[in-house]
Formats: structure tokens, sequence, C-alpha cells
């Protein structure tokens, strides 16, 4: 139990950071809308990714066997098919806004590649 509500602390302030990095990156930038776009479609594939793992959590659970195996590969390519919708949808935001794609390769390294490496590596460290 102690796992899980440290691992949502984690969740939860992960988020708040990323707003308070898309609120500082708004205000110097003079992007409000922008930002506030962008941050609500990252918002919008975060949730609905929720929406489709919560099933399959569930089947994980509860089930055993190879069905099991293949419950955790269909997880974790429902994962990599909403990263890659995620990433073509904040590119194109970015391409509209008029940001170069240097700007979004900034992005990816510092809100989106960074922070994932962190938690692959405390994951990998326990």
């Amino acid at each position: 139990f102690i796992v899980f509500i440290a691992f949502i602390a984690l969740l939860i302030a992960f988020r708040i950071f990323q707003l308070i990095v898309f609120k500082i990156s708004a205000l110097f930038s003079n992007q409000q809308t922008f930002f506030k776009d962008l941050f609500n479609g990252a918002s919008l594939y975060t949730r609905t990714l929720g929406i489709f793992l919560l099933p399959l959590v569930f089947l994980i659970t509860y089930s055993t066997g190879i069905i099991n195996i293949i419950f955790i590969y269909l997880s974790i390519f429902v994962i990599f098919i909403m990263l890659i919708l995620r990433l073509i949808s904040m590119f194109r935001a970015f391409i509209l806004g008029g940001f170069s794609i240097f700007y979004f390769i900034l992005y990816l390294c510092a809100l989106e590649i960074v922070p994932l490496l962190i938690i692959m590596k405390e994951v990998k460290s326990r």
C-alpha cells in the first residue's frame, strides 16, 4: 500500500511540475493559448490511455498463464500507440503554432523523455 501511495504522489508531483513548466513557458513566450491547448491535448491522451488500460489492468490481475502475458503485451502496445498519437498531435500543434521543429525537440527532451528516463531508472534500481 505504501508503494501505491508513493507512486500516486510521484505522478501528482510530475503533473504539477508539467503544469508549472507550461505556465512559465506561456508567460515567457506570450503564447498562453498555445500552451493551454498543448497541455489540454497532453492531458486528453493521458486520460484516454487510462481508460483503455483500466480493463487491461483488471484482466492482468485476475488472469493466469499465457493469457496474462498476452494482456501485458497488449497493454504495452496500447501505451506505445497512444504515445505515438500524442507525439503526432503535439508536433502538429507546434508546427501550426508557428514554432520551429527545434523547439519541439527541446520540449520532448525537457518534458517527455527525461522524466520517463528518470522513472525507468528508479524502477530498474528497485
